[in-house]
Formats: C-alpha cells, structure tokens, sequence
C-alpha cells in the first residue's frame, strides 16, 4: 500500500467511525490540534470535540466583520435556567502570544448566559494561556449572567492573558472573567472600558466580576469601571485570593468591592 492509498483510507475510517478531524494534529500535549487561520478558528470553535483536548494557536485570528450572539466557543445552550447547559471547555489552549482582533458579540434580544470567546472553562485541567484580546465589543444588556472577553465563567486556569476594549453586562461582568470559581488567574492585565447596565447590575470588576474562592495573583487592571452594587477596579466581588495586583483606572459605583478576611 502507497502512502496516498493509506490517507485514503484512514479518512474513510475516519467517516465511518465518526470522527473526523479537519484540524493537523491528534489533540494530544505531545501532537496539539494546531490552529493556522481563520478557517481552522472556525473549526474549532464549531466542533465541541476539540474541547477536551490541546490545541495551539499560530495565527493571529480577526474576526472583523463578525457579530456573534452568544460564545464564541463553549456557548451556553439554554438561557432559561441559570446553570450552564452545553459542553463547557476542557482542554488546554495555547495562545502562543498570538492575539483574537475585534471580538464583537452584541445578542441583541437573545438573552444568553455566560459570554465571552469561552462560554465556560471548567475543569482543574482546563487551562488558558498566552491569549490577548485585542479590541473587543461585547454589549450584553440584557440580563446576562457571567459576561467577560475572554470566558465568561471559568473553573479552571487563565494565565498570562490580556483584553482590550469595551464590555457592557449586567451581573458578574469582569473585563477577562466574569465569574472565576475554584479556578487560578495568574500575569494577566486588561485595559477594557466596563460599563453596567442601568439598574440591577452589580459584581463588576476591570479583571474579574466576581472571585469566587479562586486565587487572583500578578495581575492587573487600567480600565475604567461604571456599575452599581459591588464595583472595583479589579475584582467586582471577592471571596477568594488577591495577591500582587493592582487597578489603575476610574471606578464608580453605589457599593465598595467586598474583601473577604
């Protein structure tokens, strides 16, 4: 058997097995799922069964011209109920330094729930590094829950990461994350514009909305902050770990950041 007649047929296995991947690469740390233009972002955002594993970014992606309406990747399914249904991100991505220009998610009259590039990054495995975010517009007023540029929610670990741009929502709105639970974030910065809707909104930070018992460190905001109940420069609401950090920008709001002992 020639090489081309054995391609052939381990894409017809492939098909028949039902587990075709477009992507160079097996999703393995050693043979990551590589990502070399923008038609391979859109495979990967589209196919949940790249979620688990690792992939690595060599391109810078921009998705000028484009206006989602949810997530980008890992998007919550149902927004009538305020758990995240859909498959959530599991893997492990690497941005490489590259950069994600002009992400702009405006959901108009949809209502979705946990917003950003990453709907939901969940798991102790899961991780994000390396990523910058690079003029974003995300516009969330309706009552969304979790709103961020780069993850909505995250459980897991985001780690030398920054976002630029404007970012509006109503509760757990952070300019990275807009809730991170059990999770770690670590040399990361933002200079993301955050204004809250006019009433209801509250757990608004420049970095992250809300800290739920995760450890913030080496990290840092210069973005400006609006909102009502729980605002801070960096961290809306904190229940977790601060260290090494600090927020340089303009924060108005009706409640002081609470910092638990």
């Amino acid at each position: 058997m020639n090489t081309w007649q054995a391609t052939v047929l381990a894409v017809l296995m492939s098909v028949v097995t039902g587990s075709v991947q477009a992507l160079t690469g097996s999703g393995t740390q050693e043979d990551p799922w590589l990502i070399q233009s923008l038609a391979d972002f859109d495979e990967f955002a589209g196919d949940d069964g790249y979620w688990s594993g690792h992939i690595s970014l060599h391109v810078d992606v921009d998705l000028s011209g484009r206006v989602y309406d949810t997530a980008v990747i890992a998007p919550d399914t149902d927004n009538t109920t305020l758990e995240f249904e859909g498959t959530p991100f599991g893997g492990v991505f690497r941005g490489n330094n590259h950069v994600i220009q002009h992400l702009t998610i405006d959901p108009n009259e949809a209502e979705p729930r946990y917003v950003g590039l990453f709907g939901t990054i969940e798991g102790s495995a899961a991780q994000v590094d390396g990523l910058g975010i690079e003029n974003a517009a995300i516009a969330c007023i309706s009552p969304a829950v979790c709103v961020g540029t780069l993850a909505g929610l995250s459980h897991g670990t985001i780690s030398n990461c920054y976002a630029t741009g404007s970012l509006e929502g109503d509760h757990y709105v952070g300019g990275l994350v807009g809730e991170s639970s059990f999770g770690t974030i670590s040399h990361c910065h933002t200079a993301v514009s955050i204004t809250g809707s006019e009433a209801g909104n509250d757990w608004i930070g420049g970095l992250v909305g809300n800290n739920h018992s995760s450890i913030v460190s080496d990290s840092y905001s210069t973005g400006s902050v609006t909102g009502n109940g729980f605002v801070g420069g960096l961290v809306g609401y904190n229940l977790g770990e601060i260290s090494f950090c600090y927020a340089s920008g303009p924060v108005e709001g009706l409640s002081l950041i609470h910092i638990s002992e």
